[in-house]
Parts: structure tokens; sequence; C-alpha cells
């Protein structure tokens, strides 16, 4: 194109690219030779059809997918499984088989778990209790446990029993919440005194909630004095 009287815009123009990078190869005397980058195999590749396969059974939590590749051999990290798994929920177009379900936890787990009726919250979550206690019978005698503090601590005072809550203590010695019971001792005479008094901190704890949000109101810069008038002056 040089020698039949291109320009340099006409030529850079013609193949798409800029006008210094068709200088420079003037300059040089010849274009770039570019070499076929081959791609390299993946270290997925042997794993690939196990992961489609627990993929098609709805199996969507990667730390599962990662800990059953490390069974079959693999020698990968975590993010690589993870990168898969972004990858193919980018490009996936069937739906979540219904066979999977998360789990519920933390407070949810703890509301299903001492429900009267598991059942009224699903199927699938009632039939999880079942299922728990199965595998793990200590968990019923814990359960029994958390129910018996429960209507201890809801009672009347009139329908208490003197030493009702030691005696609970102890028994919670032999359950899976073992560990919290030394605290709950250390705090037996509080917890003892708000089961019979009809004292509350509430108020107390109100109180508190306003002065910190009188002091965020000043961005913390308020000395005492000035807190206390701003406190005292609506009294």
């Amino acid at each position: 194109m040089k020698a039949e009287g291109h320009s340099i815009q006409a030529i850079a123009t013609t193949i798409g690219v800029e006008r210094k990078t068709v200088r420079r190869w003037f300059q040089r005397g010849h274009a770039p030779t570019w070499k076929r980058t081959v791609p390299t195999r993946s270290i997925l590749g042997p794993y690939i059809s196990h992961l489609e396969k627990r993929w098609v059974e709805g199996c969507r939590n990667i730390r599962q997918l990662w800990r059953e590749l490390l069974e079959q051999g693999f020698t990968g990290k975590y993010g690589t499984v993870r990168k898969w798994v972004t990858t193919r929920q980018g490009i996936s177009t069937k739906p979540v088989s219904s066979a999977y379900v998360s789990p519920p936890l933390g407070r949810k787990l703890a509301r299903l778990l001492l429900a009267d009726d598991p059942l009224s919250a699903g199927r699938q979550d009632g039939l999880l209790v079942p299922a728990l206690l199965e595998a793990e019978p200590q968990l019923a005698v814990t359960l029994c446990w958390l129910r018996k503090m429960q209507n201890l601590l809801c009672k009347k005072e009139d329908t208490r029993k003197e030493g009702e809550l030691k005696a609970l203590l102890e028994e919670g010695k032999t359950t899976l919440l073992s560990r919290l019971i030394p605290a709950l001792e250390r705090d037996a005479a509080a917890i003892e005194a708000s089961l019979v008094t009809p004292w509350t901190t509430s108020p107390v704890e109100g109180q508190i909630s306003r002065l910190k949000m009188i002091k965020r109101t000043m961005f913390g810069r308020a000395g005492f004095e000035l807190l206390r008038a701003r406190v005292l002056q609506p009294a």
C-alpha cells in the first residue's frame, strides 16, 4: 500500500490501527509477527463432568463442590471452583431443582426447634426437626431443658418453687449447652431477682440511649457541662 502511494493515515484507517503504529512499523522495516496463542488446559478439565452432574442435581454450594473434587484428587484452590460456578450461573438457563433447599439457620432454626408444631412452618422445614433429632439424640434432651427454662422465666411469681432455678442449672450441665451454665450460675442471683422483683432496668437503658443520641447530634464534642444542660433542661 505504501508503494502504491497511500498515505500513512490511509493505511492505518484501512487495517484498523493507529497512525503511530503504522509509522513505527515502517521505521522497523516490517510489521510484527504475531504468534497464535494456544489456550492452556484448565485444571478443572477432568472434573467438569462431575461439576455439571452436581449442578443439574441442584447443588449450588461452592465449598461442598470443592470438597467433593478434593476427594477425587483435585489439587486446585477454592477460588477456581468459585470462578466456575460464577460463570456457570451466568450462562445457566435451567431452573434450580426443587430437590435442593437451603436449610434454616440461626434464629429461624432456633424458633423451628422450639416450636410446638414444627410442621406449621412448612413441610420441608418441619421435616428437618425429626431428622436432626434422629441424627443427634442429645439435641432432644437440650430442647426439653430449654422449654423448662422458658417456662420458668415466663411463670408468675406465685407459681414458682424455691430452688427451681438452681435445679434447672444443674440439669443443664448434661445438655449440649453445658458451656453456658457457668455464666448463668455467676448471674444466678440477678436472674432470681428478676423473677421475684417488679424492678427492671428498662428506664435506665432508655436514658443511656437518649444520652448517646444527644452526644451523636453534637458529633461527640459536647463536654460534661453542655451535656448536663441538655439532659436536665427538658426535665
